[in-house]
């Protein structure tokens, strides 16, 4: 593979944090994507990992 990619809501700070310790970049924004319960509409944020060469 040549890259991984990921995709969380904005709202789950812990995931985004492990994402970050690991070396994913954020690369994308979906405004107001998916609806959350006891949140109603939330961005969702896309990260991506390329294979060190």
């Amino acid at each position: 593979m040549r890259k991984v990619y990921a995709r969380v809501y904005e709202p789950n700070i812990a995931s985004i944090r492990v994402l970050e310790k690991n070396g994913f970049e954020l690369v994308g924004r979906m405004k107001k994507h998916s609806h959350i319960p006891g949140y109603g509409f939330v961005d969702e944020l896309i990260f991506e990992k390329f294979r060190e060469e």
